[in-house]
């Protein structure tokens, strides 16, 4: 049997690079798995190699140093040499653990392979794992899964609450490259969504939240300094009419919700137009205002009084004595 083949099958959680000079993951001894990394760059020969356990994740209950000192000086190949330090190790220790407890993490981590291009953090112990997915508008979606076979995993995603809660439910003891592949598809089937909050995210000024992500589906719109009108996207039914509430100071609101009103009555809701142009159809506007640039411009123009009050100056032609 080749050097190759007998690490593989003897060892199926290291896994190597592309031409095997570097092995990493788990090994087991006496049904403890330790987290291990091996260079060999003379592979499948051990001249030059190095072995390098993480005791952050699972110290080595014994001193192997000198043991893998003695087996480097006589000529060897990798798998031999393994072999016999894991029976060093193995004869010298009084560890045990659960036999079940190194088959979950050995499932585990073949199924991560298969979405390994996809993970963006993965604890050493493996219980703790986040993903990405870049969707065809180039939106990038997190997912993070708090493994738990026992319990269930925990999932936190940037989904609307009321679709993750029950995502979460329904994936709460599934692999993680299943629930993985099922949040890839439900994202897609939300894109019309992330498209019509892209839009007034883009196009209005948003008020509530301050740092709107695809968990928020309702969005704070100003529409002057003193109204605003809250719109709420239905996550199952996005091209149908979102609830539309306007708030702010009465007599302005007022004027506002009765234009609303008569428009919802005499055209309605148009399915076949996006979120901002039924938007400026009801409330008989040509385009919503950018308040925060002029938010930003009212700033500057105080601050410049403020230096005026302060140094007493109104222009360069004349000079007024203020007390403050």
């Amino acid at each position: 049997m080749s050097v190759k083949l007998s690490m593989l099958k003897r060892y199926p959680l290291l896994i190597p690079n592309h031409n095997f000079t570097t092995w990493q993951g788990y090994i087991n001894i006496v049904n403890n798995d330790y987290k291990i990394c091996i260079q060999c760059p003379e592979f499948p020969y051990t001249k030059n190699a190095t072995l390098e356990f993480d005791n952050a994740v699972n110290a080595v209950p014994v001193n192997y140093s000198s043991m893998l000192n003695k087996l480097k000086l006589k000529p060897s190949k990798l798998n031999k040499l393994l072999d016999n330090l894991v029976k060093f190790i193995a004869n010298n220790s009084n560890t045990s653990a659960s036999l079940p407890d190194f088959n979950a993490k050995y499932l585990l981590y073949k199924d991560l392979e298969t979405i390994r291009e996809n993970i963006t953090d993965l604890s050493d112990d493996m219980s703790h794992v986040s993903l990405v997915y870049v969707d065809n508008a180039d939106r990038s979606h997190s997912l993070s899964i708090q493994v738990d076979s026992e319990r269930g995993n925990y999932l936190d995603m940037d989904l609307p609450e009321e679709i993750a809660h029950t995502f979460s439910e329904a994936n709460k003891f599934k692999p993680v490259s299943s629930i993985y592949r099922q949040f890839c598809q439900r994202i897609n089937d939300l894109q019309a969504l992330f498209f019509m909050c892209d839009l007034l995210d883009e196009q209005t000024t948003v008020l509530e939240p301050a740092n709107p992500t695809r968990k928020h589906t309702q969005r704070k719109i100003g529409l002057s300094d003193s109204v605003a009108i809250e719109v709420k996207l239905n996550p199952y039914d996005v091209y149908s009419c979102p609830n539309i509430e306007v708030v702010g100071e009465e007599t302005s609101v007022a004027a506002i919700k009765t234009t609303l009103e008569f428009n919802m009555k005499e055209t309605g809701w148009d399915e076949d137009l996006n979120i901002i142009e039924n938007l400026v159809r009801v409330l008989d506007i040509e385009e919503f205002p950018d308040l925060h640039s002029r938010l930003e411009s009212t700033q500057v123009m105080f601050n410049k009084f403020r230096y005026v009050l302060v140094r007493g100056t109104v222009d360069s032609n004349t000079t007024h004595t203020f007390r403050v």
